[in-house]
């Protein structure tokens, strides 16, 4: 069992329950037959009801602080989407490509298309780029602009997408660029400033 850290007073009938609570959530969470939604709204319910922080439940549930975020990320989907990623209609992949749309139609919208057409997390991943960048994809096409893709590179997008759980892109000439890190609220950002700062902590 996951240790909790002390400070609760044990002789205290009421945090004595509150602290069992908890104790049952998180142990709850550490199942493997969890749907994506269900552990997302535990993890929610530590945040508001026991104002754990996203790293103070990772340490509890043996997760990685990324994945309490985007666990948690999963709850601003459209309550439509919500129920496809419960019945296992879409995937928790599927689920964080789709949030990288802002609006609600757009989400759900895209959802029934991804289903619809039987698309995988890849595939998921360009069609809503695709969405968000339609110049993009349009010079792509343009045979004269087409530069190939450093396999190297996208490498590194996809495993910084998927530890902060935001959308990454590099720009890469020659071993020189930047990396860009998009985020859609105060929470996401909040959630990468945490992240970026554990990983300096550890170091």
């Amino acid at each position: 069992m996951v240790g909790f850290a002390p400070g609760r007073k044990g002789d205290d009938s009421g945090d004595a329950d509150e602290q069992v609570l908890e104790m049952t959530i998180v142990e709850n969470l550490q199942r493997t037959d969890l749907n994506p939604m269900e552990q997302a709204r535990a993890f929610q319910r530590l945040s508001q009801e026991f104002k754990l922080t996203q790293e103070q439940m990772a340490t509890r549930t043996g997760k990685d602080r990324a994945s309490v975020a985007n666990f948690l990320r999963l709850l601003r989907l459209p309550d439509g989407v919500q129920a496809k990623v419960e019945t296992g209609e879409l995937t928790f992949g599927h689920a964080r490509s789709l949030l990288a749309l802002d609006a609600p139609e757009a989400i759900t919208s895209a959802a029934q298309k991804v289903m619809a057409l039987s698309l995988s997390v890849r595939q998921t991943e360009n069609y809503v780029q695709g969405l968000i960048n339609p110049e993009g994809k349009e010079k792509k096409q343009k045979p004269a602009e087409t530069q190939a893709e450093d396999p190297n590179v996208r490498e590194a997008e996809d495993r910084l997408r998927r530890s902060l759980g935001l959308k990454v892109r590099i720009e890469d000439k020659k071993g020189k660029g930047r990396v860009i890190i998009e985020y859609s609220g105060l929470e996401d950002f909040d959630a990468l400033l945490e992240t970026l700062g554990s990983s300096a902590d550890g170091e």
